[in-house]
């Protein structure tokens, strides 16, 4: 970045060249604002989204899969009982089915 002290706005997309220089997209962010939510208290090492975008599920060395609404960023539920850190989701777009 060379010491430049100009921000870029989160939702500009950036690209990293491979002699470490960034540049920035001028592409508009079609009305989606990132938010910022809590839930996991460690590492999540798996993330899945249905087809319309209206469910997320995450997991991770807790053990334990969350489902969101990622338009609202609330926590839906918390699937407990797995014996071993979540590793990878998969998600069909109904958003009925989940594999672990």
């Amino acid at each position: 970045m060379n010491g430049s002290a100009n921000l870029l706005p989160i939702s500009s997309p950036r690209t990293i060249s491979s002699s470490n220089s960034i540049r920035t997209h001028k592409t508009q962010c079609h009305g989606y604002v990132p938010i910022a939510v809590k839930g996991h208290k460690e590492s999540v090492y798996a993330l899945a989204m249905n087809g319309s975008g209206s469910l997320l599920v995450s997991g991770g060395t807790e053990k334990v899969v969350r489902v969101w609404d990622p338009r609202t960023g609330s926590k839906n539920m918390k699937l407990r009982g797995h014996a071993d850190n979540i590793r990878a989701l998969l998600l069909d777009s109904t958003g009925r089915l989940l594999i672990l």
